[in-house]
């Protein structure tokens, strides 16, 4: 897991992995804490897909250039352009049948 702390680091992680995926949160949010381990229990179905985590409070320019209002936020980008975003209500069975559709692109 990579922990970016500036927009030209956001940008760089996405383009140099075919299947990103950023989770937005906060270190003071319980919530992001706990979507964050059960995150990191699906993505072991999805070895490819990379993953990078963004402290807000920490990186506020990077909120502004990826529309961030709320936290947690998953966003998951396939060939440097977003596919999906999923925000503060997560629906895990939701979020896996997505990813599924869109792993087999994943090398």
């Amino acid at each position: 897991m990579n922990k970016l702390m500036s927009v030209h680091e956001t940008e760089d992680f996405i383009h140099n992995n075919e299947c990103a995926m950023l989770y937005f949160s906060s270190v003071e949010c319980s919530v992001c804490v706990s979507v964050w381990n059960q995150l990191q229990n699906l993505l072991k179905s999805f070895p490819h897909i990379k993953v990078a985590k963004i402290e807000v409070p920490e990186v506020l320019e990077v909120t502004g250039e990826y529309s961030i209002f709320t936290v947690p936020v998953v966003v998951f980008f396939l060939e440097g352009r977003e596919i999906l975003r999923q925000g503060r209500f997560f629906n895990f069975n939701e979020l896996e049948q997505k990813l599924s559709r869109y792993y087999q692109y994943c090398n």
